[in-house]
């Protein structure tokens, strides 16, 4: 083996290294022949995915359910006994309708006052007279006067407990007054609040008046008071 030298080796290399001046650019040389390369386009290349295998009892959720098996029915027939079935229900409505027609149902406020009369009638109780008047005389005088009604066992039955009419009415006589009300309270609101301004303040001027008390209504002590005070002045 070679003695190993004290001296460095220089590095060495097969390159030409060319040195530029300072404060210069260096010029790349390209030689004649030479070829840009083609832009390759980067295809990535799929990843794999794994495919699940479902199994039987999976499978078996994912169908529907099984149809209940009924029992089959025979169609309904519709021949001869259809047709009577029809015919006895349109008699039946047409049947109850001319009775209600009949008994004022569906006619005037007259012929359901005279439906409940009868009802009245037939269903309820008559009524008693009261000692055998129909209504007490006070005196001689008024027998004269007045003709005494004949007593009717089944005079209540004329006036029907709801008469729309007259409830109609009331409520009429309601609304208006509510509205009657309202308005005039809006109207009239502001002369309140000035009439009660002025009724405070009044009440405050006579408070703060003196006020004068007749020498004689004065007590003793009183008396002698003033005689001091006016004497010392």
């Amino acid at each position: 083996m070679a003695p190993k030298s004290n001296e460095k080796c220089l590095k060495k290399t097969n390159l030409l290294v060319y040195k530029t001046p300072p404060g210069q650019r260096a010029e790349k040389k390209i030689p004649g022949d030479y070829q840009k390369p083609k832009y390759k386009i980067k295809i990535c290349a799929p990843q794999p995915k794994h495919i699940r295998i479902c199994t039987g009892r999976e499978l078996k959720r994912m169908c529907a359910p099984k149809v209940c098996k009924c029992p089959t029915t025979k169609p309904k027939g519709r021949g001869l006994v259809g047709l009577l079935g029809f015919g006895l229900k349109a008699a039946l409505a047409a049947a109850a309708w001319y009775v209600t027609y009949d008994m004022g149902i569906w006619g005037s406020s007259d012929d359901t006052h005279e439906l409940y009369r009868n009802y009245c009638r037939l269903m309820k109780a008559p009524c008693e007279p009261k000692d055998d008047k129909w209504e007490p005389v006070q005196c001689t005088a008024e027998k004269q006067l007045f003709k005494i009604p004949k007593f009717d066992p089944y005079g209540y039955c004329d006036e029907p407990p709801i008469n729309i009419q007259r409830k109609a009415y009331d409520f009429q006589n309601r609304w208006n007054s509510t509205v009657a009300s309202v308005f005039s309270g809006i109207t009239e609101f502001p002369y309140n609040v000035i009439n009660k301004f002025k009724k405070e303040q009044k009440e405050e001027t006579e408070e703060e008046e003196p006020q004068c008390v007749p020498y004689s209504k004065l007590s003793e002590e009183e008396r002698e008071y003033i005689i001091k005070n006016a004497y010392k002045k």
